[in-house]
């Protein structure tokens, strides 16, 4: 299972972490591994200021972005995004991904 941990704080994103793997089938025919996979990474590669205030840890079926401080908004909007669409894989598949939210975001 994969499992999501969402830290809010201020209304904002403070911490996102994702760990597991769904075993929803095979290894290389998972798809709900992948999907959660390129959201994560495509998140990841969109982040525009990676080295202010933001701290990124990636190994094998883990990834936490944590921050430290002030980020830009479009980095905001990322981050935001990477989480509904997790939300969303999560409630289409919510044997394979849990979401755990800490605090409530700004609507």
């Amino acid at each position: 299972m994969i499992k999501v941990t969402c830290e809010v704080k201020n209304s904002q994103i403070a911490s996102l972490e994702i760990k597991g793997h769904a075993q929803s089938a095979e290894p290389g025919q998972d798809l709900v591994c992948s999907a959660v996979s390129a959201v994560t990474f495509g998140g990841l590669n969109a982040l525009r200021n990676t080295q202010q205030n933001l701290n990124i840890e990636v190994q094998e079926g883990y990834v936490l972005i944590t921050r430290s401080g002030e980020v830009e908004s479009a980095d905001e909007v990322v981050l935001t995004t990477i989480l509904t669409q997790l939300e969303t894989i999560a409630r289409d598949y919510p044997k394979y991904v849990k979401i755990l939210q800490k605090g409530k975001l700004k609507q």
